[in-house]
């Protein structure tokens, strides 16, 4: 039997390690930093949602900026006049060197503004622009017109 002692101890059952602060979160409270990532977390799922329902940008079926392709070694082919009765022109005109990628923009009727391989940029007449050299882009290019208008 254990024998009792005249003096009373005093002794706490509930053991803290909790000393106020979070590693690398001096000063913050976890309620709060857990609430602030809840809360971004939240508004990237809602801003993904919403831009679910966002439709693409309408072009009209009669534009051709997308109708004339130079690629290759100086090859090309012109979708303007082709149906689906007649196969598109074959272009041996281009200036290019490009093995594996290439940009080409057209205005809306088909007409060629200009053409790159990453490295040169050619006009529509196949000569080298102003400030066209030297660019020191590489031949995986890609293009696109500005999707919120007709402008290049």
């Amino acid at each position: 039997m254990p024998t009792e002692s005249a003096h009373s101890i005093p002794y706490n059952t509930s053991i803290s390690f909790w000393t106020g602060q979070w590693a690398g979160f001096s000063g913050r409270r976890p309620t709060k930093w857990l609430l602030t990532l809840l809360l971004l977390l939240l508004s990237g799922a809602a801003t993904t949602a919403l831009a679910q329902g966002t439709p693409p940008p309408e072009c009209a079926a009669d534009e051709k900026f997308a109708n004339t392709w130079y690629f290759g070694f100086k090859a090309g082919l012109d979708f303007n006049q082709a149906s689906a009765d007649s196969l598109p022109k074959v272009l041996t005109d281009g200036a290019m060197d490009a093995p594996a990628g290439s940009g080409v923009m057209s205005d809306q009727n088909g007409k060629i503004l200009f053409y790159s391989n990453g490295e040169t940029v050619w006009n529509g007449d196949g000569t080298v622009m102003t400030n066209g050299t030297g660019l020191a882009g590489n031949r995986f290019t890609t293009d696109g017109p500005c999707p919120s208008g007709s402008q290049v």
